[in-house]
């Protein structure tokens, strides 16, 4: 058995611009830290610039008195809330402000729906949906302004041309934090999609690395990304889909991660939606008790080949190719072999 109650609810204005949705930038992802805490992505209420319904005169995002364009930390086990039906930690950056909102962890958000915690670090990486021309990737740390509606991405923003750029002798901005990485549209990207720090072990080289993607134009395919060099000097950079860089067969909607740390992605194409697991062009599964077990699954575009050799120099191989991209072998427990796979 389980109980059903309302912790917190606040209003999310009707958008001026789009009536046929109700509303937009609702946000909504929510996840528990490493410490158990529940925490939640709020969208700056919609609309477009931060602007109109609903929007604070310095925009929702700038304002931390709003709920709106935060991401918030709050305790469903505790009762020192307003409403008394949660719990406000008391190491969150504003506790005891007088003006400010206990809940908000982080705020200068645009559209922060989805964020990750690297179960390894402890730092919250967000990604943020901009408006015409920057999507950008955030380390979200404690008290911390994103920039929005005063930047988008780390250009300052016009909230009257919606453009970037369109500011001249701008006073400077402080107290601003700025992505640490950032592309425009003019590859025909359209909106960042937040994943996962990478954790598990079948793409070693990825291991620490930042997965994302874009959604793509209103056409599949979408993109996929990862940030690496996340402690030093983050780079966005693209994935590369099979030996011959082919395109996805989908837009890209939205990443989960499973308990071994390997990364999923959902997307739709033709009306069809589908789960897609992140995996290697090549990989080698060894199982050992009577004999050696081989699993070898290869990416259906490439050519796969099993080296098995008695010399750890691989002079002289024995060769097998993985067709239709799977191939299971045993061998003699006793033989001494030595096994690799190349993918072309």
């Amino acid at each position: 058995t389980f109980n059903d109650y309302e912790l917190l609810r606040f209003e999310q204005p009707t958008s001026n611009s789009f009536p046929f949705i109700g509303s937009n930038h609702n946000g909504g992802h929510l996840f528990f830290d490493n410490n158990g805490l529940l925490m939640i992505a709020i969208g700056d209420g919609g609309d477009a610039n931060d602007t109109g319904n609903g929007h604070s005169p310095i925009g929702n995002g700038a304002d931390p008195t709003n709920i709106l364009g935060t991401l918030i930390r709050i305790d469903p086990d505790g009762n020192n809330s307003s409403n008394g039906k949660y719990g406000i930690p008391i190491d969150n950056p504003f506790y005891g402000h007088e003006t400010y909102l206990e809940e908000i962890y982080a705020y200068g958000f645009r559209n922060p729906w989805t964020f990750t915690q690297d179960p390894f670090t402890n730092v919250i990486y967000s990604s943020d949906s901009g408006q015409n021309t920057i999507q950008e990737v955030n380390r979200v740390l404690p008290g911390k302004n994103y920039g929005w509606r005063a930047k988008e991405g780390s250009f300052l923003f016009d909230p009257i041309s919606g453009n970037i750029g369109s500011l001249t002798n701008a006073p400077s901005i402080g107290n601003i934090e700025d992505p640490i990485v950032e592309y425009d549209h003019d590859q025909g990207y359209a909106n960042i999609i937040g994943g996962h720090v990478y954790r598990g072990s079948l793409i070693p080289k990825l291991v620490g690395s930042y997965i994302c993607g874009d959604y793509g134009p209103f056409q599949p395919p979408g993109e996929l990304f990862y940030v690496e060099n996340l402690d030093t000097e983050p780079k966005l950079k693209r994935f590369q889909i099979g030996i011959t860089d082919r395109e996805l067969l989908s837009d890209v909607r939205a990443f989960s991660v499973d308990s071994d740390g390997e990364i999923y992605f959902v997307g739709n194409s033709n009306n069809q939606s589908s789960l897609y697991k992140i995996v290697p062009i090549a990989n080698l599964t060894m199982v050992i008790s009577e004999d050696v077990s081989l699993n070898i699954i290869g990416d259906e575009g490439s050519q796969i080949t099993l080296q098995k050799s008695n010399d750890i120099d691989f002079s002289n191989p024995d060769e097998i190719n993985v067709i239709d991209g799977e191939l299971i072998k045993h061998y003699p427990l006793e033989g001494k072999n030595f096994f690799r796979i190349l993918a072309e």
